[in-house]
């Protein structure tokens, strides 16, 4: 369970770290204020798609830990 914990905790981080190189990637290749707002639409589908993915594993992820406890305790 320690380690499974840990690869969440590097899997959010990561999460993260993808949303801060989505929005440089927005920064470097925004030309237009057009341009500028499509890709901000576009990035911040990606990063809410990545983020609907990590809430939904850390919810099994919770349950899994819950069966757990209540097996061991």
């Amino acid at each position: 369970m320690v380690a499974a914990m840990n690869a969440f905790k590097a899997y959010d981080a990561e999460v993260k770290s993808f949303g801060a190189c989505l929005e440089q990637e927005t920064k470097d290749k925004a030309a237009g204020t057009a341009q500028l707002m499509q890709l901000k639409t576009m990035q911040t589908k990606k990063l809410n798609a990545a983020v609907e993915e990590l809430q939904s594993k850390a919810k099994e992820f919770n349950e899994q830990v819950r069966l757990f406890k209540a097996r061991a305790g």
